[in-house]
C-alpha cells in the first residue's frame, strides 16, 4: 500500500521540527538554524513553526534574518509576538528608534483590541502555567519591558521608569523590570517599598507563591541604617540560604550598613561558586575599594577585562584600580569605556567624577555628579558629592543645601549628618556642628560590629575638635584618644591632644604629647611654636591665657587633603564616604573626598 504524500510530508515535517527543538535544546543554533530553514519551506503556514525558527536564529545573533522572516510573515500584521520579536532585533541591532516606532504601533494595536474584548489576554510560549491569566500578561510585560530599555537608551528615563512599572503591573514575575528599578536606583527606598507595596502579587499567583514573591522583591528594597530582616516563609529559609541573589542582597544590606567585613565575606562566599554573578562583582568591587585592595582589584580587573569586555562592569573594575593607585588619566579612560557601554551606569559616572577630583578639577567632577544623578536619582550620593565640590570651593551656603537634601533621602545616613557638622564647624556654629557629630556618632555606635573602623576617624577627630571650640576639653580629648585607637601613632592627633592639655594648663602632659607628634611629623611648626610656649611655662610657673593659635590655611598641624575615593554602587553600589579631607582651624575633617 502506498502512503499518501500528505501523511509521509508529515512525518518529515514533525522529524524536522524534533530535531530543530533538540538541537536548540543543545545549543547548537547552526544545525538547528539549517533545518529550520527546511522545515519553513516545507510547512509554510504553520505559525508555530516560524516562531521556532526565529528563536533559532536571534538565538545564534541573526537578527537581520529573523526579522526580514518576521515581517515577511503574513502574520506579522495579525499575531503580535511577531512584531515584539522585530522590534527586539532592531533593539539587539542598535536600532533603537526604530524599535521604538514598531513597539509604540504594537501597543496602540494591544490597546485597542483590548477594548473590543476586555479581560482577553495574549499567551505567549513563555506563559507559566501557574499564572492566573485573568490578572497576568506575560507578553505585555515583555514589550512594556522592551520599552522601557529602548527608552532607557535614548536617555528618557522617566519614561523607562513607567515602562518599567507597567510592566510589573501586567506580570510580577517580569523580575527583570524590577531589578532595573531598584538596582540602578531610579527610585528612592521609600519608593521602592510603596512599588512592591502596589504589585498585585496575591492575584497574579496562588497564596504560597505570592509569599514568597512578595519576600524576595521586599528582600531587595534598599535600606540605610536598618536592622537586616529576613522575612522569608520557613518552609523556604533553609533553601534559598545558598541562593546566589538572595545572599548577595544579605550582603548589600550589610554594606549600606556599613558592616564591610559580613557584607565581604558573603560575597566571596558566592564569587567562589559563581565568579560571574552581576550584582556580587558590583557589591564586591566597592568591598575592594573600601579596604584599598589593590592587587585583588588589578587582579580582578585584568580578568574581567579579558573575559567580559562587553561588560561595563569589567572596566569599572579596572577604573577602580587605577584610582585606588590614583591615577586620573587611565583612571577615566577606563571608566569611558564603562559609560560608552552603558550610560545609565550610574557608579562609574560617581567613579569618572571622583578621578577629577583627584586632581581638584571641581567643575568636571560636578558635570559627572550631576550625570550620575540623573542616572541614579534614587540615591543620595550623587548629591552628596557634589556639595562637597562646593564645599571645597567655598561654597558653603549650597553646600549645606545639597547636603540636607541629600539627608532628606536618608535621615539616618551618619556620612551625611557628618559632612553637615563639618559645613557648621566651617561656619564657626560650633553647637550646631556638635549636634550633627553627635547624631552622627550615635548612629555609628548602634551598629553592632563596625568594620574598617579607621574609616570613623574623622568623626571622632572632628567632634574632638568641636568640644575644644566650645572648651569642653575633657570630652574633647575623649574623643581624639579614640581616634588614637582607630589610628594610632596619627601625629595630628596627638598634636591636637597636646594642644588641649596646653589650653588646660597641663604643660606637661602637653608636653608629652608635642614631643610625640613632632617625633612623627617634625616639620610641624604650630607644634614646635606651642612647644616652646610650654617650655616656658613650666620653666616660669605661669598660665598664659594667649597660646599660638593653629594657622588657618591648610598646614601640618591638622589633617591634610587626601584624595583617596570610592566607588558605589550600583557600584556600587554604592558608594560610601572614606578617608580624611582636610581641616582648618575653621572647618572640620571631611569623611567624604573625590
Amino acid at each position: 500500500m502506498i502512503d499518501n504524500p500528505e501523511e509521509q510530508l508529515q512525518r518529515v515535517v514533525n522529524r524536522l521540527r524534533k530535531v530543530v527543538e533538540d538541537y536548540s535544546a543543545q545549543r547548537q543554533f547552526e544545525s538547528a538554524a539549517f533545518w529550520g530553514d527546511k522545515l519553513l519551506s516545507l510547512n509554510r503556514n504553520s505559525s508555530d513553526d516560524l516562531l521556532l525558527v526565529a528563536k533559532c536564529f536571534m538565538s545564534n545573533g541573526d537578527y537581520n534574518r529573523t526579522r526580514i522572516l518576521l515581517e515577511n510573515s503574513p502574520m506579522y500584521h495579525t499575531d503580535p509576538q511577531f512584531k515584539y520579536l522585530v522590534a527586539l532585533c532592531h533593539f539587539n541591532l542598535k536600532d533603537y528608534q526604530t524599535a521604538a516606532n514598531v513597539l509604540e504601533i504594537l501597543e496602540e494595536i494591544l490597546d485597542v483590541e483590548q477594548q473590543q474584548q476586555p479581560g482577553t489576554s495574549f499567551k505567549t510560549p513563555f506563559t507559566p502555567k501557574t499564572t492566573n491569566m485573568e490578572f497576568s500578561n506575560p507578553l505585555r510585560a515583555s514589550i512594556c519591558l522592551l520599552r522601557g530599555k529602548v527608552a532607557e537608551v535614548l536617555g528618557s528615563l522617566q519614561q523607562a521608569m513607567k515602562f518599567y512599572e507597567e510592566a510589573l503591573r501586567f506580570d510580577v514575575f517580569c523580575a527583570e523590570a524590577y531589578e532595573k528599578l531598584i538596582k540602578k536606583h531610579m527610585y528612592t527606598p521609600e519608593e521602592e517599598q510603596r512599588l512592591v507595596e502596589r504589585m498585585i502579587i496575591e492575584k497574579q499567583c496562588d497564596t504560597d507563591t505570592a509569599s514568597v514573591v512578595r519576600c524576595l522583591y521586599e528582600q531587595e528594597v534598599h535600606q540605610y541604617m536598618k536592622p537586616i530582616v529576613v522575612n522569608l516563609p520557613t518552609y523556604t529559609i533553609g533553601l534559598l540560604n545558598d541562593n546566589a541573589d538572595y545572599c548577595i542582597n544579605i550582603a548589600e544590606k550589610f554594606y549600606y550598613n556599613y558592616k564591610f567585613r559580613e557584607s565581604f565575606d558573603l560575597c566571596k562566599k558566592v564569587l567562589t561558586h559563581n565568579p560571574f554573578h552581576q550584582h556580587g562583582l558590583f557589591i564586591y568591587i566597592a568591598l575592594l575599594y573600601e579596604m584599598k585592595d589593590k592587587t585583588e582589584l588589578f587582579s580582578l580587573g585584568h580578568r574581567l577585562a579579558r573575559q567580559c569586555p562587553e561588560n561595563p562592569i569589567s572596566w569599572l573594575a579596572v577604573g577602580c584600580y587605577y584610582l585606588v593607585t590614583k591615577k586620573p588619566e587611565p583612571t577615566r579612560r577606563y571608566l569611558a569605556k564603562a559609560t560608552s557601554l552603558c550610560r545609565s551606569f550610574g557608579p562609574a559616572w560617581l567613579a569618572l567624577g571622583h578621578s577629577y577630583g583627584l586632581e581638584s578639577e571641581h567643575d568636571h567632577a560636578i558635570s559627572a555628579y550631576f550625570t550620575a544623578a540623573d542616572v541614579m536619582r534614587g540615591c543620595h550620593l550623587p548629591i552628596l558629592y557634589v556639595g562637597l565640590e562646593y564645599s571645597l570651593t567655598n561654597n558653603l551656603r549650597l553646600a549645606e543645601r545639597l547636603y540636607s537634601e541629600s539627608l532628606k533621602f536618608y535621615p539616618d545616613d551618619p556620612a551625611v549628618l557628618h559632612e553637615l557638622g563639618v559645613i557648621n564647624y566651617l561656619n564657626r556654629e560650633y553647637n550646631h556642628a556638635s549636634h550633627f557629630f553627635q547624631r552622627a556618632l550615635a548612629k555609628v555606635e548602634a551598629i553592632d560590629q563596625v568594620d574598617l573602623l579607621p574609616y570613623w576617624e574623622p568623626l571622632f577627630n572632628n567632634m574632638g575638635h568641636a568640644c575644644r571650640k566650645l572648651k569642653k576639653y575633657e570630652e574633647a580629648i575623649a574623643h581624639f584618644k579614640k581616634c588614637l585607637g582607630l589610628t594610632p601613632r596619627n601625629p595630628q592627633t596627638l598634636i591636637a591632644i597636646g594642644f588641649v592639655h596646653a589650653l588646660q594648663g597641663n604643660y606637661g602632659q602637653a608636653i608629652e604629647y608635642l614631643h610625640q607628634g613632632l617625633w612623627l611629623s617634625p616639620a610641624s611648626s604650630f607644634a614646635q611654636t606651642l612647644l616652646n610656649k610650654c617650655f616656658n611655662m613650666t620653666q616660669s610657673k605661669t598660665y598664659v591665657e594667649q597660646l599660638p593659635e593653629p594657622p588657618n590655611d591648610l598646614n601640618e598641624y591638622l589633617s591634610s587633603r587626601q584624595n583617596s575615593t570610592i566607588t558605589q554602587a550600583d557600584i556600587i553600589p554604592v558608594t560610601l564616604p572614606s578617608s580624611v579631607l582636610e581641616e582648618s582651624d575653621q572647618g572640620g575633617t571631611s569623611m567624604i573626598t573625590t
